[in-house]
């Protein structure tokens, strides 16, 4: 997604996905992240700042959506909320976004 939803379904799932973004982002380099905001803050195009601050890590948008879709999955999100809720002794239950097909 490039743009902000227009459709209000749709809302929800770009705030997932964008968190979800920035978690496997620092999770891949903290400091690669910081560089990647600091470009994009003084307007840099996404790839140009994807570069700056992950050059050695993603060589391509291609590479890093190929990386960001298995690390995002849906199952691997319910897997770990499931093991979190077994810890906790808590139901493990699907997000409504999966159960609503949105």
């Amino acid at each position: 997604m490039v743009t902000y939803p227009q459709d209000v379904a749709q809302v929800g799932v770009f705030y997932n996905e964008s968190e979800r973004l920035v978690r496997f982002l620092t999770r891949a380099d903290k400091h690669g992240f910081s560089v990647f905001l600091d470009a994009m803050s003084k307007g840099n195009r996404f790839e140009t700042a994807l570069n700056k601050g992950f050059a050695a890590k993603y060589i391509s948008l291609d590479a890093l959506d190929r990386e960001f879709k298995t690390y995002a999955t849906p199952a691997k999100w319910f897997l770990q909320r499931r093991f979190l809720q077994r810890r906790l002794n808590r139901p493990a239950t699907l997000p409504r976004v999966i159960l609503s097909g949105v």
